[in-house]
């Protein structure tokens, strides 16, 4: 029926388990689906939003079943990589599979019951880079948002128009944007909503591999050489995101990441959590900053930051928001672009574009 070594079987379950459940009320969604013939086999998991298949090599396949997922990764991760198992179906219900002299034997339901995803992805195919990304995805993560009522912004989007995607999230009160290539012969265009929680098993399952993205109209798939991840996505209109990224913001005040992010660690122990508000007040000066936060008992924090600046400034920013921010600037320094105390803050490096909205202190 199959035969596999323990490090190709293992290898596949380890990416497999992102999609598998260990229980639920749908004991399908509890195995996996086994298909192949001859020396390649697909192994599948999925939990109805999303669908994980790898491609393993192997030897004598000749099989189509599920397989209890929980128990055959626990059992196979005890075995030498360089040991066989051979797959046998006993019967309509159960799978012995055998190393040696050690057998086991496995749950099996028929594989029509498996709920493969049933939509057929475009042939339109738009080629990236797997580690930008996969980077960009994880990077854009934290600023979406998280079971927000609008549920459009509970996703990371991918904006693709001609060669260029926009990797996009928001919470309504920041934004990123990353702007990365991408090889686009197709001539798609459209935005693409992923989960936030799509987004581990996606960053989990791909690499430094290039990778295809095809879609559909409500899912979208990403393969390389032998592992496809498949997303429902988030059915909405996602909001006109160039238009929050402020233009005119010509005040440059420039800090040192690691300064300005120890001083606001140490003030939002006065705060209200990740709803802190902070007062940054910049004076004539242009070489100091006070980072203020007041907690309700009349008690605050007051620190003292260097900035190099030659504009004066009194404004409120969350300090979750800024601190998010500044961990995703690559460089030493960080600067942030302001119209005036009421406008939104411009961060701006590289290819990435992030937008912090001002808050009543």
């Amino acid at each position: 029926m199959l035969e596999i070594t323990a490090k190709e079987l293992k290898t596949a379950l380890g990416y497999l388990q992102n999609a598998s459940q260990k229980r639920g009320t749908m004991p399908i969604l509890q195995n996996i689906a086994i298909q192949g013939n001859n020396e390649e086999v697909m192994l599948t998991a999925t939990d109805m939003e999303q669908q994980i298949t790898f491609k393993a090599q192997c030897e004598n396949a000749e099989v189509d079943t599920t397989i209890e997922f929980d128990k055959l990764f626990k059992w196979s991760s005890k075995f030498k990589d360089d040991q066989v198992l051979k797959f046998k179906q006993t019967n309509g219900e159960q799978i012995t599979v055998t190393c040696g002299r050690n057998r086991a034997k496995f749950k099996s339901l028929p594989t029509k019951e498996f709920p493969f995803f049933s939509e057929k992805h475009d042939e339109q195919t738009i080629n990236f880079n797997g580690s930008d990304l996969v980077d960009s995805v994880k990077k854009a993560q934290s600023m979406a948002g998280n079971n927000d009522v609008r549920s459009y912004l509970n996703a990371v989007a991918l904006d693709v128009k001609g060669n260029t995607c926009n990797v996009v999230a928001t919470n309504g009160h920041c934004l990123i944007k990353i702007q990365l290539e991408c090889v686009n012969e197709s001539g798609f265009e459209g935005i693409m909503l992923i989960p936030v929680s799509s987004v581990n098993g996606f960053v989990k399952c791909l690499d430094e591999q290039p990778v295809s993205m095809k879609v559909s109209n409500s899912s979208v798939c990403f393969s390389d050489a032998v592992l496809s991840y498949a997303t429902k996505l988030i059915d909405g209109r996602y909001p006109d995101y160039q238009r929050v990224i402020p233009v005119g913001n010509d005040k440059e005040f420039k800090f040192n990441c690691q300064e300005l992010k120890e001083s606001v660690n140490r003030a939002v122990v006065f705060g209200d959590g990740k709803m802190t508000i902070m007062k940054m007040i910049v004076d004539s000066s242009g070489n100091e900053c006070n980072i203020i936060v007041r907690a309700n008992d009349n008690t605050e924090a007051d620190e003292v930051v260097s900035v190099i600046s030659i504009h004066e400034i009194e404004m409120g920013l969350n300090a979750t928001y800024l601190t998010d921010a500044v961990n995703k600037v690559n460089s030493e320094d960080i600067s942030l672009m302001v119209k005036d105390a009421n406008s939104a803050v411009l961060v701006e490096e590289e290819n990435t574009t992030m937008v912090i909205m001002p808050a009543r202190v």
